[in-house]
């Protein structure tokens, strides 16, 4: 017989056996209750299983081999995936070292961040675990974030940045080509481009370094001289002092700082310069001497090369305490520059405000110092007015020694006062 003849004869066979069945009996129908229940059971059991087939087919780590890896986690967002714990923990101390920078000159007392940190153990697919390096520049780097503006009638880059609570060159910056004489359109489509920090590093400690003490300048009249003749009779040299300072920081740019102490290692030389009697009369930044015949002054600065020589030193980096051309902060740029012309600032950017001539914005000239209120209280910020609605200031450790316009978003509405020493 062959495999059809068997399979029918087998068929038949069964279709008579279902027939004999008396299926309205309650044996049979109590058989068919419980094989419904044993075949839903099977069923509830396979559904539930961690290791369902469904399942796995659906999690993240379907598609590659699963790893064990370590979390970065920032205020409960995952940034990234890490091989180890000690990775994560290399990373975020490499990231506060990029901006509080410890060395035997700045020893760091404190340091945190603003965001709560934490990492714990889980297990990815290969591919999404990062290399700690590209991670670090990830962070260092910061969230970029772009987004359209359409131009108004009357705006300029300025006030586009005004009301974006940026500055004119972070706009510039995010329009490749563009610069502050580039004309605006009304409907003109540009874009905003911002970067923000993942992290936010807060430190506090103590810095120390060398500066320079400008020397004073006494000038003496000398009859013997003709008007306008003059004769320099001691040289004058600079001297130089240890200042150690208090701070603390948020990502690198101070927001309290404050002198703890001086030690003066060479003292200046007065210069002293002998010239014919004139009606002239120089600016005494110390007073006049009792003695009729001699007038003591920190310098008489030509505000032109003032101005040239501070708009020389545009692009060097901002260095907090800095005070020489490896860096400056803005205080420091500022009493670096008028010491070139023979003027003695006090260090901070509070005292030179406390000090000088006061002047009114619209009465600026080149040369005068213009301060705003910034991180803190008071005159907290100090740069140079150079004309045309500009100044020339040690900024931030992003965009270092650079010229920045008083109509500029961010510091227009910080505008504290004017102080003229030249």
């Amino acid at each position: 017989m062959n495999l059809p003849q068997k399979l029918k004869r087998t068929g038949l066979f069964i279709q008579g056996c279902l027939k004999k069945i008396s299926w309205s009996s309650p044996p049979v129908l109590g058989c068919l209750l419980v094989l419904m229940l044993l075949l839903s059971g099977t069923i509830y059991a396979f559904s539930s299983s961690p290791a369902k087939a469904v399942n796995t087919a659906n999690s993240p780590m379907a598609g590659g081999s699963v790893k064990e890896a370590y979390t970065l986690e920032i205020d409960g967002s995952i940034i990234a995936y890490l091989p180890t714990q000690e990775a994560v923990d290399q990373i975020l101390k490499e990231y506060q070292d990029y901006y509080t920078k410890p060395s035997e000159q700045n020893q760091v007392a404190s340091v945190a961040f603003s965001e709560k940190v934490t990492s714990q153990k889980t297990e990815v697919p290969l591919s999404q675990i990062q290399q700690p390096e590209q991670v670090l520049q990830m962070l260092i780097a910061g969230k970029t974030t772009s987004k359209d503006y359409t131009v108004q009638a009357n705006d300029s880059w300025w006030l586009i940045a005004r009301k974006s609570d940026m500055q004119t060159k972070e706009v510039l910056a995010g329009n490749p080509g563009a610069t502050e004489d580039s004309k605006l359109e009304p409907g003109q489509i540009i874009k905003l481009v911002s970067v923000t920090p993942y992290l936010t590093v807060i430190s506090s400690g103590t810095f120390s370094q060398t500066e320079t003490i400008p020397y004073d300048t006494v000038t003496r009249v000398d009859s013997g001289l003709g008007a306008g003749q003059k004769k320099v009779v001691t040289e004058g040299s600079n001297g130089s002092k240890l200042v150690n300072y208090s701070y603390e920081q948020k990502n690198g740019v101070d927001v309290k700082k404050q002198v703890v102490n001086e030690q003066i290692l060479t003292a200046a030389v007065t210069q002293v310069i002998a010239k014919g009697p004139s009606r002239t009369i120089e600016v005494a930044s110390r007073g006049s001497s009792a003695d009729s015949g001699s007038e003591s002054s920190q310098g008489s600065a030509d505000s032109s090369s003032l101005v040239e020589f501070a708009k020389s030193l545009v692009g060097t980096p901002y260095v907090f305490g800095g005070m020489s051309k490896t860096g400056f902060d803005c205080s420091g740029y500022t009493k670096y520059v008028f010491a070139h012309s023979g003027i003695t600032l006090p260090r901070t950017s509070f005292a030179q405000f406390a000090s000088g001539t006061a002047v009114s914005r619209s009465e600026l000239r080149p040369g005068d110092l213009v301060f705003f209120t910034t991180y803190a209280k008071g005159a907290s910020h100090v740069g140079i007015y150079i004309g045309g609605g500009r100044f020339v200031h040690a900024d931030n450790p992003r965009l270092d020694v650079t010229i920045t316009s008083l109509s500029d978003g961010y510091y227009s509405s910080r505008y504290l006062g004017a102080r003229r020493y030249n």
